[in-house]
């Protein structure tokens, strides 16, 4: 089901809810969701039963470099010094400060992933097979 009316049209009616509420919480729901990944709140998104939207590390980048164009812009500018500028430059910095978190998380995650595939089993072995050869010295 590709039409958001649709799924709305199904639920109501497996429901038993007036169509205009489903619609409405529906939107609100995705609204939310939407906003929180958007924003840089949150770099994954759980729904129970339904799965998780994860925001892509290239596109964290590619949104770091856009407000870093933008904020290098702005000061170029004639009259960069207004207040409006000024407080523009703020916030784009505020998103950016929460965008480099985002992707100081996702590097940590991506590092435990690489770091966990490691045997440490073979590591282990390694250790205590050099330990017994400097014991026979």
């Amino acid at each position: 089901m590709k039409n958001i009316n649709l799924v709305n049209k199904v639920i109501a009616k497996n429901l038993n809810k007036p169509l205009n509420v489903v619609a409405a919480v529906n939107a609100s729901y995705w609204k939310e969701s939407h906003r929180k990944l958007v924003e840089g709140e949150v770099t994954t998104i759980f729904w129970k039963h339904l799965g998780s939207i994860t925001i892509s590390k290239y596109k964290v980048y590619k949104e770091i470099k856009r407000l870093i164009k933008r904020i290098r812009f702005i000061r170029t500018e004639e009259n960069s010094q207004s207040v409006a500028k000024l407080k523009t430059v703020e916030s784009i910095k505020n998103r950016l400060r929460q965008l480099l978190r985002h992707r100081n998380n996702i590097a940590i995650d991506e590092y435990n992933k690489r770091i966990s595939g490691i045997s440490l089993e073979g590591i282990e072995g390694a250790i205590s097979h050099f330990e017994s050869d400097t014991d026979e010295d």
